[in-house]
């Protein structure tokens, strides 16, 4: 049985992964992406079984999607998406007033859930999802070293978030 070397299995896993999920091709930034978390998985969890890997590569594509780079949870809905969304926003009036305003809305969203605090505290917007498996609430950004983050922009334009 010939060995592959680690180049070789490289493009092995990564022409199994174009055709079901990628079919256009992959990127830099992509494959970076699955390195990051192969090279974390070597590093520290290879002796474990493999099932959980492929759970956190499934998760990771999932909540990240395609681009398999950190997010930031978006949450920019204009009144209809907030009404159809968020139960929260029980009126028209109300759903109007937050609309497209991506703060108030993750503010409202996020109140008093999972640790939160109410909408003033700005705890939403603060602990909103973020990383390729959108970690949200405070323990655990805590819990998964996010906490340091707290430089987190939002960039209007394109809908996305960068560390500063």
């Amino acid at each position: 049985m010939e060995v592959l070397h680690e180049q070789d299995q490289s493009h092995v896993f990564f022409g199994h992964l174009q055709q079901p999920l990628y079919p256009l091709g992959l990127d830099n930034s992509q494959i970076d992406g699955h390195e990051a978390v192969l090279d974390e998985w070597e590093r520290n969890h290879a002796a474990e079984d493999d099932r959980w890997l492929a759970y956190m590569l499934a998760t990771a594509q999932r909540e990240a999607g395609a681009g398999f780079q950190p997010i930031c949870e978006n949450l920019n809905y204009g009144a209809e998406g907030l009404l159809a969304t968020f139960p929260k926003y029980s009126s028209v009036a109300d759903a109007r007033a937050h609309a497209n305003q991506p703060e108030r809305i993750t503010n409202r969203a996020y109140a008093s859930w999972i640790g939160y605090g109410n909408e003033k505290t700005g705890d939403g917007w603060h602990y909103r999802g973020r990383g390729l498996v959108q970690i949200t609430g405070e323990a655990n950004n805590t819990k998964f070293g996010c906490v340091q983050n707290r430089t987190w922009r939002w960039r209007q334009q394109s809908g996305s978030c960068s560390m500063a």
